[in-house]
């Protein structure tokens, strides 16, 4: 049996009523106690806290036969929180299953996890829980999960409580109706947003369904700051990639499936809004909605002159990046007639570089990089970002061997306008990926 909260129907930690007429005798004779619906932590000494926002239940046979599973988000509405942990309902108090899973978004770029294999993990305690309430400690060991085999973190002083007919409503959650093969057909979906960033004019949504077990991206290529609009899967704007493990249940990118996401409404950095479509596989998915909180929003004015190129690793990691162009030449240096193309996004923070060459004057027309790397047929692409992080190591994204395609469509005395597909090297190591839908506009 699973009870959850949808925030539409209560903002309330519903689930803890549940506990208190489920638990014995024993629990409900406890001396009463006062809760505050807050949690705080230290992580390696550096001390967080915040609010609860949402808590769910499920039972399942077993000496600890009750999964408790909650999120909270920071004071200063930057990170984000989950707990998950078994109890017994036959007591009161005492520790829980040691085995405890915590998956902590810092204020910084640091995304926190347990991981069982490396040992790593959280306990907890509960203190108390009787006539609606909860109180409870916990305590562990984290892995850094923006670096490849990550750094440890420690857990220390972690403390929440919360109560029935209370709670807070920061705008974090999502819900649709999807694809979910692994149960067997479609089904309701609902979680919350554990991270949601702009990168690279990209809006990036990352969230937990309530169980805890399954994931959700969704990406709108909203420009450098939040609108509203519709935005295209097609267009190479828009993205969704919903993981059931071990299968993505929905997956649409450019170039696989089909869905629109629209921007409702934008006030400040909270984003509210919607998505339908069909997936990779043509199931459909639909009544979908969201609101979030966008961390360390910046927002950035859009060029006229602009670039965008969407990239798909085999591995289903699907990533939309765009920005602006800062400059474009034509240029001659000796036989070799040379159009470079310089760009960037985040701020600055990200670069983007394309330069096409040829021994005859540049027209209109497609310029490759084959298997023997001719000169005389396209330089380079190159792009790199410190801003979005894979394994610790910062973005860098090549096009210095084929097959790798640069079409011009557009080139005068004024501007310059083409796309971009084709195989690309990532992260400096051998990965290979690839462009379907690229583009660009650059005046001279």
């Amino acid at each position: 049996m699973t009870l959850s909260l949808n925030r539409t129907i209560s903002p309330l930690l519903i689930f803890l009523a549940f506990l208190s007429t489920a638990s014995c005798h024993k629990a409900a004779q406890s001396p009463a106690f006062t809760v505050d619906n807050t949690w705080q932590c230290e992580v390696d000494g550096i001390s967080y806290s915040g609010t609860i926002d949402t808590s769910f239940i499920q039972v399942h046979p077993g000496e600890h036969d009750t999964l408790i599973t909650c999120n909270g988000t920071s004071a200063d509405k930057k990170a984000n929180i989950h707990f998950q942990f078994d109890i017994s309902r036959s007591s009161n108090t005492g520790s829980s299953s040691p085995l405890g899973y915590l998956l902590f978004d810092t204020s910084s770029t640091h995304l926190l996890q347990t991981n069982y294999a490396s040992n790593l993990f959280v306990t907890y305690q509960v203190e108390a829980f009787a006539d609606g309430k909860l109180k409870a400690s916990f305590s562990g060991a984290v892995m850094d999960l923006s670096a490849y085999n990550g750094p440890q973190h420690r857990i220390t002083n972690g403390k929440f409580s919360c109560a029935a007919g209370q709670g807070d409503s920061e705008p974090k959650t999502f819900s649709f109706t999807g694809g979910n093969i692994a149960s067997g057909g479609s089904q309701p979906v609902n979680g919350y947003f554990n991270n949601v960033r702009l990168l690279s004019n990209s809006l990036i949504m990352d969230g937990i369904s309530n169980d805890g077990n399954k994931s959700l991206r969704l990406i709108a290529h909203t420009g450098g700051s939040l609108k509203t609009g519709t935005y295209s899967s097609k267009d190479g704007n828009a993205s969704m990639q919903y993981f059931v493990p071990s299968i993505y249940a929905d997956y649409v990118t450019d170039s696989l499936g089909d869905m629109t996401l629209t921007i409702n409404t934008v006030t400040g950095n909270i984003v509210e809004g919607s998505f339908s479509g069909k997936d990779a596989d043509g199931t459909a998915f639909t009544n979908g909605k969201f609101i979030c909180r966008v961390k360390n929003y910046q927002p950035q004015a859009d060029s006229l002159n602009k670039w965008l190129f969407c990239e798909d690793e085999y591995s289903f990691k699907y990533r939309i990046f765009g920005g602006n162009v800062l400059n474009a030449t034509r240029s001659q240096s000796g036989s070799i007639y040379y159009l470079t193309i310089n760009g960037e996004s985040d701020n600055g923070s990200s670069h983007y570089s394309l330069s096409v060459s040829d021994y005859s004057l540049l027209t209109t027309g497609t310029y490759a990089i084959d298997e023997s790397n001719s000169f005389n047929k396209f330089s380079y692409f190159h792009f790199t970002s410190p801003a979005v992080l894979r394994d610790g190591d910062s973005v860098s994204i090549k096009a210095n061997y084929g097959p790798f395609y640069c079409r011009i469509d557009s080139l005068d005395d004024h501007k310059a306008v083409g796309i971009l597909y084709g195989g690309i090297s990532i992260y400096n190591y051998s990965t290979v990926s690839y462009i379907r839908t690229g583009r660009f506009r650059a005046t001279f």
